[in-house]
């Protein structure tokens, strides 16, 4: 439901070759019309920083349509806790828009569902 409202996180990007006399590169950005988000299941997480610096650095830059917008769950060694974290590229939030993703994202968890989610248009510049 939250990929549904806010395109930016249906935002993938693509590398082209335009080949003329000279061949030239571009980047384009595309948006689905649907994204299936999978969570990612951590478990015996020693430490949430390891994890994050270790995660961060496996995945390249979201073209070619690697994805960029992630859901884990953590779950940390030795401790009852476990964290909902959502990994995004920074192409894909900024200062204004992501406290309303994380609204949304709350909601949707809690299933309070019944106000409207603000579209992204709501924020964008």
């Amino acid at each position: 439901m939250l990929t549904e409202k806010h395109s930016i996180l249906r935002t993938v990007f693509t590398t082209t070759t335009i080949t003329t006399t000279t061949p030239t590169a571009s980047v384009d950005q595309l948006v689905l019309c649907s994204l299936l988000v999978g969570l990612k299941y951590y478990e015996d997480i020693e430490s949430l920083e390891q994890h994050f610096t270790t995660d961060s650095m496996s995945y390249g830059p979201p073209i070619n349509v690697a994805k960029g917008f992630q859901v884990q769950l953590l779950s940390l060694r030795n401790k009852q806790k476990k964290y909902l974290t959502l990994r995004l590229p920074h192409a894909q939030f900024n200062g204004l828009s992501l406290n309303i993703l994380l609204d949304n994202l709350s909601a949707a968890y809690d299933d309070n569902t019944s106000h409207s989610l603000a579209p992204c248009a709501q924020y964008s510049a």
